[in-house]
């Protein structure tokens, strides 16, 4: 599905998980390890809902599981108004990385 409107900026077709992950910082500015879901996904990113949102430009390891981490940076974060979560938007950075 493309872009249709202003708001949305996928071009991708975007795959809805609910998955939890752990995620961490990789700045230094976020050093412990926190959870979210991943509400969507796509090869060039990820749609993450957590309650400990960090500050757009941040890069974060996302581990999904086994040794699989993912490496992103933030690029958007909005507060979910019906919660006290927050939505984070991130972009992947080269591809997969094991550890």
């Amino acid at each position: 599905m493309l872009a249709t409107n202003l708001i949305e900026h996928r071009t991708e077709p975007r795959e809805d998980t609910n998955r939890l992950v752990k995620f961490r910082s990789i700045n230094g500015s976020h050093p412990n390890e926190d959870f979210a879901v991943i509400l969507d996904i796509t090869e060039l990113g990820a749609s993450l809902f957590t309650y400990t949102p960090v500050a757009i430009g941040t890069r974060i390891f996302i581990h999904t599981g086994e040794n699989t981490k993912l490496l992103a940076e933030v690029v958007s974060s909005t507060s979910d108004k019906s919660s006290d979560m927050a939505r984070m938007g991130v972009r992947f950075i080269k591809e997969e990385m094991s550890h």
